[in-house]
């Protein structure tokens, strides 16, 4: 139930309610930085020759200790620290240090000519609201009797190898999902996440 006195914008009160959701279900998450060269998103993506750049995370879910679904999370290589700001001074020292960054794991620092490299800080892992944000979005599989009908709404042809190996991987984790926290449940951070 939405409080009218709220005046914060409904993708902040989805989130909070992810995050309290995620607290009565006593759901954890442990991410894992992976580099960027051993992630999936190293080839290049379909109809380009260039891949993907990303921050790659190996992502444990567990409800209340238990552990119950393991999954690779991306985020876009905007969500390097390197990308916002002006630590460096030109678009291609900003490029190589996101480069370094999602390579690392670790925030890039300037020398003194200006060219970055890995820091002791580490990349803030993503937070357990992004993180069943995506798994909730996910589970939308759920809702399709078949392959070919969930990759006609999420726009995939029919006949392709890679398409059915996504909606294998959703399934798998949507079941899994579910498994850990009822179908209720499941429901109501589904509800939840579409507004964030």
């Amino acid at each position: 139930m939405m409080n009218l006195a709220d005046k914060r914008p409904a993708h902040e009160i989805a989130r909070e309610r992810v995050n309290m959701l995620a607290a009565e279900l006593g759901l954890e998450i442990a991410c894992q930085f992976v580099p960027f060269s051993q992630s999936r998103n190293a080839k290049p993506r379909a109809g380009s020759d260039k891949p993907w750049r990303s921050l790659n995370w190996r992502v444990t879910l567990s409800a209340k200790g238990r552990e119950g679904l393991t999954l690779d999370y991306s985020q876009g290589e905007g969500y390097a620290p390197a990308s916002k700001g002006n630590r460096f001074p030109d678009k291609w020292s900003k490029a190589a240090a996101v480069a370094v960054e999602i390579e690392t794991g670790r925030k890039a620092k300037p020398d003194f000519g200006g060219k970055p490299y890995p820091g002791r800080e580490p990349i803030p892992a993503p937070d357990i609201a992004d993180i069943l944000h995506c798994v909730a979005m996910d589970s939308g599989v759920l809702d399709y009797a078949t392959f070919e009908d969930w990759a006609s709404e999420y726009g995939y042809e029919t006949d392709s190898r890679s398409a059915e190996s996504t909606y294998r991987e959703c399934l798998a984790h949507a079941l899994a999902f579910r498994a850990m926290i009822g179908d209720a449940k499941l429901q109501e951070l589904i509800e939840a996440a579409n507004e964030m």
